[in-house]
């Protein structure tokens, strides 16, 4: 395997660290995001280590150079997969599959218990069609919204905690939505 990205070439299968580091980042794409199987999650990991390191680090070799100095164990490996993966999905923006697929693979419970409420307000609405496409709806306004106005999980989870800790936070977060796509 050999990404090449911006003239950057990485031989990963011949750097353990780097192989290693690839394989983390690929398992976290395959745990957090849109999970296309092995082959694309590690297609993606490559992609979001070339990246990091072409725009972290003038010359590529610097950053193989510095794998085996800076990662003596695991942890540290770990912790390095961890920064890539943090910062490729960051600089990426939301979309709205992945936000989607968060509130159906039940990886979010605040995304999962926004989603009920707005599910709950439009059964009470007069445009109410029954629970599954009630929830269908209440599940597009909530990743259509979070992709369009957050650039990351992180910005709309800062957005929660400034709203407040508990479901207050929640439902206020789940009106808001409701009245952007509702009430127009």
């Amino acid at each position: 395997m050999e990404p090449v990205i911006r003239g950057l070439s990485l031989k990963i299968d011949e750097n353990p660290g780097l192989k290693a580091i690839t394989a983390l980042v690929a398992y976290k794409v395959s745990e957090n995001q849109e999970d296309k199987g092995t082959e694309a999650n590690f297609r993606k990991a490559e992609a979001a280590v070339a990246e990091y390191v072409t725009d972290h680090f003038k010359k590529p070799e610097d950053f193989l150079v510095r794998i085996p100095k800076a990662c003596k164990g695991t942890k540290a490996l770990q912790d390095v997969a961890e920064a890539i993966y943090r910062y490729y999905y960051r600089s990426k923006g939301l979309t709205f599959e992945m936000v989607r697929n968060r509130i159906g693979r039940d990886k979010d419970m605040a995304l999962m218990a926004i989603t009920d409420l707005i599910a709950y307000k439009i059964y009470q609405s007069p445009e109410d069609k029954g629970p599954e496409v009630n929830s269908i709806t209440a599940e597009t306004f909530v990743a259509q919204y979070i992709s369009e106005n957050f650039t990351s999980l992180e910005d709309f989870d800062r957005r929660l905690q400034e709203l407040g800790h508990d479901v207050s936070a929640l439902r206020s977060f789940a009106d808001n939505i409701y009245e952007h796509y509702c009430k127009r």
